[in-house]
């Protein structure tokens, strides 16, 4: 009911390659699809710098219970890792060991951080696939327990060739990063601009049809 009073409703997500599944599919004749919309621009060059960047997100307590089980992985793994914690507090980067750790970070700097990791740790939230699309990045993808979109968008991409999937409290970065040595990167994959240019001209000649009713 929340949709009735619009004339078009417009989906973030490719039609040939589609990234949310069914919750993208509707036979509603207002819908369009603009392709995936992303602020992060892949800017790679050279060797990544960081092996894995977790990016923990998530309502309370389960931002905190990802730490939790998150951080003592990536500080066993003896590689260069980045822990972006997802809640405000100190601005300056922290070094412990191998891993460099955040509290916070805003559109910017993830896009940046994104550009120099290899491997992504995150959440299946809709807005964090397109970045990894359009950075063009392996990832060990985490849902969030009790939020039935992530949950089916990882069942969703479970069988993608770029992402592990696993469940929170059955986390192992290290057997993921295992399993994703042996898969190729995907490479950076912009969206199809010709969808939004499509969509803003079929809403333009509807408010003129409308104009001359």
């Amino acid at each position: 009911r929340w949709l009735l009073p619009f004339d078009r409703i417009w989906v973030p997500d490719d039609t040939a390659r589609s990234l949310s599944g069914d919750l993208s599919r509707s036979r509603d004749p207002r819908v369009r699809c603009i392709g995936w919309q992303s602020t992060v621009v892949s800017n790679s060059d050279g060797e990544p710098r960081f092996k894995v960047a977790a990016i923990i997100s998530g309502p309370e307590p389960q931002r905190s219970n990802l730490e939790k089980e998150v951080r003592p992985q990536l500080e066993a793994l003896q590689i260069p890792c980045v822990l972006v914690r997802g809640k405000r507090g100190f601005d300056e980067a922290r070094y412990r060991g191998n891993m460099t750790v955040y509290d916070y970070m805003g559109r910017q700097d993830i896009g940046r951080l994104l550009s120099q990791t290899e491997v992504v740790v995150c959440r299946t939230g809709y807005s964090s696939l397109m970045d990894l699309k359009s950075a063009g990045k392996k990832a060990i993808l985490v849902p969030t327990p009790a939020q039935p979109e992530q949950l089916y968008l990882g069942k969703h991409l479970k069988d993608h060739p770029h992402y592990v999937v696993q469940k929170q409290g059955s986390i192992h970065i290290r057997e993921a990063l295992e399993e994703l040595s042996n898969r190729t990167a995907p490479g950076a994959v912009e969206s199809n601009s010709l969808f939004l240019h499509e969509a803003i001209i079929d809403f333009c000649a509807l408010e003129k049809a409308q104009d001359l009713v």
